[in-house]
């Protein structure tokens, strides 16, 4: 997910989108009202922003809206991947991370309230499930805070009942990092089309699952269908490459694997 970070857009998802028949939205910018913060972890906050006016249109999980605030005079945007479903377009939620070192979050996580009025501009991004396209069976892997545009497609096929088989991979520090957990826990016990797998770098006593950093060994493991699923990646950049790099090598298609990349920098995500 975007924080202090630029997304490099996926021109092929785009060109997807528009050979469909659908014409992609064009991002809007508006002032949202916060309805709700939600405390998801001890440094993880969701802003559940009110867009019952739909002022900012949201057509397909895993885009990214951009976030702005004046601080010090001076107008900060950095962009945050949307972690709510387009099937519930009166909220728009955005699941953040607190980055001590970073402007705008350290500034959002002390001052923002519920009915405080935030700047928004979305959705966007090239990164993104399209179910007409995307017809083969998902796996979502993530690590960290990476796991948002995943809870955004879960929720969207979950909310459409399309019953698609979807593999959900995530990798955390501790337990009390792991962001939606129980909602994730609830529905794969209630659906038998998500299977859900979490490995931490960090356990104690009471953690009764895998230990270990989320690796290619993993996904080998928990996928049943190697070549022929359809592979959403988000987290450091160095975990997407390696990840992504196996998968090449184990005879998966380029087409089949959505990355979300991110490099640092002073100015807003543009598409």
């Amino acid at each position: 997910p975007a924080q202090t970070l630029t997304s490099t857009v996926d021109i092929l998802a785009q060109a997807r989108g528009i050979q469909s028949g659908k014409k992609l939205v064009r991002p809007v910018e508006a002032t949202l009202r916060i309805r709700e913060i939600i405390q998801e972890t001890p440094d993880v906050k969701t802003f559940r922003l009110c867009n019952a006016d739909g002022k900012i249109p949201f057509d397909y999980p895993g885009k990214f809206a951009k976030v702005g605030m004046q601080i010090g005079g001076e107008d900060v945007w950095k962009s945050f991947t949307i972690s709510s479903s387009p099937t519930q377009p009166e909220t728009i939620d955005l699941t953040i991370k607190l980055n001590p070192a970073g402007q705008l979050t350290r500034e959002m996580f002390t001052t923002l309230e519920v009915g405080s009025e935030l700047r928004i501009k979305g959705a966007q991004g090239g990164y993104y499930f399209d179910p007409d396209n995307h017809t083969e069976p998902l796996v979502l892997i993530s690590a960290g805070s990476g796991v948002t545009p995943m809870m955004s497609i879960t929720r969207f096929l979950e909310a459409s009942q399309q019953n698609r088989s979807v593999t959900f991979l995530y990798g955390a520090r501790t337990p009390a990092d792991i962001i939606f957990h129980e909602e994730c826990l609830s529905l794969s016990h209630n659906a038998n089309w998500f299977r859900y797998f979490v490995t931490l770098s960090q356990t104690d006593e009471r953690w009764q699952g895998s230990a270990g950093r989320l690796s290619f060994e993993h996904v080998l493991e928990q996928v049943t269908d190697l070549t022929g699923s359809r592979y959403f990646l988000c987290g450091p950049n160095e975990f997407m490459d390696e990840i992504c790099a196996q998968l090449k090598q184990h005879g998966v298609a380029s087409a089949l694997i959505h990355t979300e990349q991110f490099h640092k920098s002073n100015t807003p995500a543009t598409v």
